[in-house]
């Protein structure tokens, strides 16, 4: 019983932990270092697969060092928690820089209805 409580403990840890990974990854981009960011963001979502702003962000930084389909799937993530219309702004700047301009088409329809 005694290790079960450490390792609830451990999780709980972990998840609060998040918050400063975020704040971390937030300073890492916004000093464009992206895949710094990157990687400190990743935590930030293994620990909290919720965590909105972080999948917003690493899209993102996906996109800064034009790795979109990385983007794209990191804005499916962010609309998967909550549709909003930055990741899905986001989700269709990154489909046309791949020539899908149907797709990004279509995710602008998805946003308007």
């Amino acid at each position: 019983m005694v290790k079960l409580k450490r390792e609830d403990d451990a999780k709980d840890l972990f998840k609060r932990s998040a918050t400063l990974w975020y704040i971390e990854g937030k300073t890492l981009f916004e000093s464009k270092k992206y895949r710094g960011a990157i990687k400190v963001l990743n935590k930030v979502t293994e620990a909290k697969e919720d965590h909105l702003a972080a999948w917003l962000l690493k899209g993102k930084a996906f996109y800064e060092i034009m790795m979109y389909d990385e983007a794209i799937n990191a804005t499916d993530m962010a609309i998967k928690i909550k549709q909003n219309v930055e990741a899905s702004e986001l989700k269709k700047r990154a489909l046309a820089k791949l020539g899908r301009n149907e797709h990004a088409k279509d995710a602008s329809d998805k946003l308007l209805n």
